[in-house]
């Protein structure tokens, strides 16, 4: 079989021998460069390209379409000439695959939802076009984009290493619960990529996402975001299911859980938590100064990538207070937040503020200091503090039934 291989091989180079002279045209030049390729390449890939083709397929668009242009094309062709006896991975040279594998694995985000084909210039550089815009991307740019991201990761990393260090010394959290916690969302702790952008597509009335559906345009533009972005919608995509399943059981309760005053007998009705901001916190395309509003579940490599700390303060059992202000901002100006303790989960935050809400001998109305009993009364906002069986106080603040929370901490 090899010998019948071989033979047409050299029926082919001598045909391309005899028009040599006569001026080769591109379509011969491109024969050539594949007989070459054929020559020099089959027998070194025969153990590695397949492999390494199949990884590349499936690192290179999400849909695994692979387009390839010009130079594979040819490949192809002299492929189906030996009647199908050669994969493709065993006649493409391994330096061609290895270009092709380096820029999949560091395609931007912008083209990750594109078919790509795969060309050679003609300096004999490899470079991938996306079909549906005809973006280019060379060995050189992946390997900056690359660069750049493995930067800004050690970045990070340096810096929720600091957090971490700091948080251990102070407040000495229980070792297990920051373990088990980690554990939980550490598939979801990329700042390089987002992890599922069909997941995160079909994720639907969420505030936090939609802004970013917007930007992005339905997450199609991805190279827009910030590393610090796609950590944060990463973080999102882990929580989203979770408070799905929280808010529809609040739901089923029978004329909803409410919060009551005892004293005043003004309540309110919860028909949802607003966890997104009450524990991951707040985040919008381009906008700095809201990363400081909510976010009371202390997640320290979103903590690290976002903020700047200073002083953390413990209260109550395992509850903390930090200093904190967006990274990079030019002032000295920390403003307090508070947490739960450290190594606490979403659904562990949730049975506590229920707690608090079950607890109806110690929930107080807090009236706002300009507006009339009456006007208060009225109102759609309402806010209450409520105070747990271990005496933690909690603040809620709820406005047509959709209510966010937070610690507090000792004034």
């Amino acid at each position: 079989m090899m010998l019948d291989m071989q033979d047409r091989l050299d029926h082919i180079h001598q045909q391309q021998d005899d028009q040599y002279q006569a001026g080769k045209s591109r379509m011969l030049q491109r024969s050539e460069r594949n007989l070459e390729s054929v020559k020099h390449g089959l027998y070194s890939t025969l153990d590695t390209g397949e492999a390494l083709l199949t990884q590349m397929m499936d690192k290179s668009v999400r849909e695994n379409v692979c387009d390839i242009s010009e130079m594979v094309v040819d490949i192809t062709i002299t492929d189906k000439a030996f009647d199908s006896l050669l994969h493709l991975s065993q006649i493409v040279g391994n330096q061609a695959l290895q270009a092709a594998e380096s820029i999949n694995q560091n395609i931007p985000p912008s083209l990750l939802d594109s078919s790509m084909s795969f060309a050679e210039t003609s300096t004999g550089e490899i470079i991938a076009i996306a079909d549906t815009t005809g973006e280019s991307i060379s060995v050189a740019m992946a390997s900056q984009i690359a660069a750049n991201r493995a930067e800004q990761s050690i970045r990070f990393a340096a810096k929720t290493k600091e957090l971490n260090e700091k948080i251990n010394e102070k407040l000495k959290p229980n070792k297990k619960d920051v373990e088990a916690l980690h554990k939980e969302i550490e598939p979801f702790l990329s700042s390089e990529k987002i992890i599922d952008v069909e997941r995160l597509k079909a994720t639907e009335n969420i505030k936090q996402i939609e802004d970013f559906r917007t930007y992005t345009d339905n997450f199609k533009n991805l190279d827009k975001l910030k590393p610090e972005e796609i950590l944060y919608l990463n973080l999102c995509d882990w929580l989203a299911p979770k408070a799905l399943e929280i808010n529809d059981r609040l739901k089923k309760i029978p004329g909803g859980l409410k919060i009551i005053d005892q004293k005043t007998g003004i309540e309110a009705v919860i028909k949802e938590f607003d966890l997104f901001h009450s524990l991951l916190g707040e985040m919008k395309p381009q906008a700095l100064a809201n990363r400081v509003s909510g976010g009371h579940l202390f997640i320290p490599e979103l903590k690290g990538a976002i903020l700047d700390i200073n002083e953390i303060k413990q209260f109550g059992k395992g509850y903390f207070d930090m200093g904190i202000k967006y990274a990079g901002k030019q002032s000295t100006k920390y403003k307090p937040n508070s947490y739960f303790p450290i190594g606490t989960s979403i659904e562990q935050a949730v049975e506590i503020i229920e707690d608090a809400i079950s607890n109806k001998g110690f929930i107080e109305f807090i009236k706002p200091e300009n507006i009339s009993i009456e006007s208060a009364l009225a109102s759609t906002k309402k806010t209450f503090e409520a105070t747990h069986r271990q005496n933690q106080k909690f603040t809620l603040h709820t406005d047509n039934g959709i209510t966010n929370f937070y610690p507090n901490a000792p004034k």
